[in-house]
């Protein structure tokens, strides 16, 4: 006998979250979604600093969050980063842009799905979801 799904609505995760976005008050409100979903976040500013960090801890990842548009290294150069250490973790692009705009840029790139700015705790709650499952 299947057990049925949790509804959408009641899903909660777990694991880290590593959340890569340069504003503050985004990351910030990311990272309090995410909490409220039951996984725990580190947060990077930066290309490199999200570099550094799953260099780190990628083992223990179950997610990135990464942004688009990023200083220095941007969002396509951390995930080709990403991918060079073969890495498993899904990652979800978040970006204010258009979804297929966004896809476009990450053509030939592994994205567990896109996560379109702004988003409330239901959109982060369906995207996480789908790229954890």
């Amino acid at each position: 006998m299947r057990r049925a799904r949790k509804p959408a609505a009641d899903w909660r995760g777990q694991g880290l979250v590593l959340v890569v976005e340069d504003e503050d008050p985004v990351r910030r409100y990311a990272t309090g979604l995410l909490t409220e979903l039951g996984f725990t976040v580190v947060g990077a500013a930066d290309g490199t600093q999200a570099l550094e960090i799953f260099r780190q801890r990628h083992h223990e990842l179950a997610l990135i969050l990464l942004d688009l548009t990023l200083p220095g290294l941007t969002g396509e150069a951390v995930l080709a980063g990403i991918e060079d250490n073969d890495s498993k973790v899904p990652v979800v692009v978040c970006s204010g842009l258009d979804v297929r705009q966004v896809r476009r840029s990450f053509a030939g790139h592994h994205l567990a799905g896109v996560l379109p700015k702004p988003y409330g705790l239901d959109q982060m709650r369906t995207a996480v979801r789908e790229a954890v499952s």
